[in-house]
């Protein structure tokens, strides 16, 4: 048997034991650091349990006050964001920089939400907007204005830009607001001939505008027009100008060409002309010969 002695020394030892493990485990508890991530997980509850979470937990929250605003400002829960900042203030942390960047993102996001819904289709007023063109002989270049005219302001940025290029179509809609006027763009061409889809680009050239390069499917040849021989040109489409200047050796050469071959068609053809007409007065001889012929044997028969 035991003496008590012996019993009362192991009582004592279990019960420092006992002790140690829970002082051990009340400190863990108290130095378990909180994130952002953690108001994100309580964030559904009710608002006084909320700013309960954050009054007790500031001092594992005081140094992610940019999250911390982020995550509360995502959920609008105002009221403990208004706690919080509060709470920053008292422990002189500046917070005004995050603050600043976490509402500006906050309302570009509402803002870009607001413009993607505020007219609805009918609301647009359709607009061809102003072009130009230029070529050289493997490529046709294309410049829009998101304006209606060339001389006249134009949309400065486009919402919901879309391009579709087909082997004869070239196709462009994009919306924008001018003034309070809620505009849409609509360019869609038949081309004089087939391009190549694949080899073709297209891409913004600087502000308010918007450039094509189409390459030819048939290389080394000149389009006589940009639209089919079908399609009526636009009022506001006009030449580039500029982009035919560069490419001027380029056409000049294959003008002389052109008329080169033109001059020695017309040759041709009057040398053709020649040599019917040549053809048809010998014709004419042998048959009037022939029928003088014929009638010198009839009066010798008489």
């Amino acid at each position: 048997m035991k003496s008590p002695i012996l019993q009362n020394i192991f009582s004592l030892l279990l019960f420092i034991l006992i002790t140690i493990k829970n002082l051990s485990f009340i400190k863990s508890q108290n130095s378990t650091i909180y994130t952002c991530e953690n108001i994100s997980k309580v964030i559904n509850q009710n608002t006084t349990q909320l700013i309960n979470f954050i009054k007790n937990n500031m001092n594992s929250l005081q140094s992610q006050s940019h999250s911390c605003i982020d995550t509360l400002l995502k959920y609008c829960k105002i009221q403990a964001l208004d706690l919080y900042l509060n709470e920053l203030s008292k422990m002189g942390i500046k917070y005004k920089e995050n603050l600043e960047i976490s509402l500006n993102t906050i309302l570009t996001q509402i803002d870009e939400v607001y413009n993607k819904h505020k007219y609805i289709e009918s609301d647009y007023q359709v607009v061809m907007p102003a072009s130009r063109w230029a070529q050289n002989m493997d490529e046709v270049f294309i410049e829009i204005k998101f304006a209606h005219r060339h001389d006249s302001p134009g949309c400065l940025e486009m919402k919901n830009l879309k391009i579709e290029l087909k082997e004869k179509y070239v196709i462009l809609v994009g919306y924008c607001v001018l003034g309070d006027v809620p505009i849409k763009m609509e360019f869609n061409i038949k081309l004089f001939s087939k391009i190549n889809v694949a080899l073709s680009k297209h891409f913004q050239s600087s502000v308010g505008r918007y450039q094509f390069n189409l390459v030819k499917k048939k290389k080394d040849t000149y389009w006589n027009k940009l639209l089919d021989e079908k399609t009526p040109i636009p009022n506001n489409m006009r030449v580039w100008f500029e982009m035919k200047e560069k490419y001027h050796d380029q056409i000049a050469k294959y003008d002389m060409e052109e008329n080169e071959e033109n001059l020695q068609n017309i040759v041709d053809t009057i040398e053709m002309e020649e040599r019917k007409k040549e053809r048809k007065n010998k014709t004419k001889t042998k048959k009037k010969k022939k029928k003088k012929k014929s009638k010198k044997t009839t009066d010798t028969d008489l």
